[in-house]
């Protein structure tokens, strides 16, 4: 089972893999803590070798500097 941190990374990766504009996850309005937000940093982190591989980082990194 997914918990609040898988469910949301999944929705980032989707979303960057996707061709949408928005991203609907707003980090800190769903993660207000900082070690919320470090946890979900670090799974986002799992992924970030195989959006590399796709030519689609630059788009998580640059929503990231957005947040």
């Amino acid at each position: 089972m997914a918990d609040h941190y898988r469910a949301a990374s999944d929705m980032v990766i989707k979303w960057t893999l996707s061709e949408a504009r928005r991203c609907n996850v707003e980090i800190d309005e769903w993660f207000p803590s900082e070690a919320e937000r470090q946890q979900l940093l670090a799974m986002l982190y799992l992924g970030k070798p195989k959006l590399y591989e796709l030519g689609r980082l630059q788009k998580m990194e640059a929503w990231l500097s957005s947040q």
